[in-house]
């Protein structure tokens, strides 16, 4: 709950801006590039010792606000959110799963709110969107299960930096291809 009043915190009053990031382009990249170094940051911070029953409200309210800030396009919500957990001082494994808990109630609510603000669209395209929806939202969960098992091991591992050499690269790339006029 803590970590999800924190996200709301942040993320409601940013929703506008951060939607309008999504016409910026080189914000994207620049926001990788931060992606990256912050993911990179990771091979430095050892992790804690609080687990699952022995997280604070603050160390919540810290990875709350991390993934409130991860509204913006180009910024690992799943990064930011596991970062900060392990600065923060929970445990490898765990850093990983709260980052994913955490996801649950901040993407159920988006779905919502954005179902609710596209509803006379949703109307007009009939029935066949609600059927792809169902069939989306079931991949999605599957395949985020699966995912969540790479990423705890690799959290665990301490191998979780490495993905900092997909953002950075990529975030540059971005930013030279808009900065070039692509």
């Amino acid at each position: 709950f803590v970590g999800t009043a924190a996200t709301a915190i942040v993320a409601l009053p940013l929703r506008r801006v951060a939607v309008q990031a999504f016409d910026r382009p080189v914000w994207v990249g620049m926001a990788l590039i931060v992606t990256g170094l912050i993911v990179a940051a990771t091979k430095f911070l050892p992790g804690g010792t609080a687990s699952e029953g022995g997280t604070t409200w603050r160390q919540s309210a810290l990875v709350g606000l991390a993934q409130g800030m991860a509204i913006f396009p180009g910024l690992s919500r799943s990064g930011m959110t596991i970062a900060v957990g392990l600065g923060g001082g929970l445990e490898r494994s765990w850093a990983a799963r709260f980052s994913f808990l955490l996801s649950v109630p901040a993407i159920a609510a988006v779905t919502v709110v954005e179902m609710v603000e596209t509803r006379s669209v949703m109307a007009a395209v009939g029935n066949g969107l609600g059927l792809a929806s169902i069939a989306g939202g079931l991949a999605a969960g599957i395949t985020g299960y699966f995912v969540l098992q790479v990423v705890i091991k690799t959290v665990s591992s301490n191998i979780f930096h490495r993905f900092a050499w997909y953002c950075v690269p990529l975030g540059i790339l971005v930013v030279v291809l808009v900065s070039g006029g692509r």
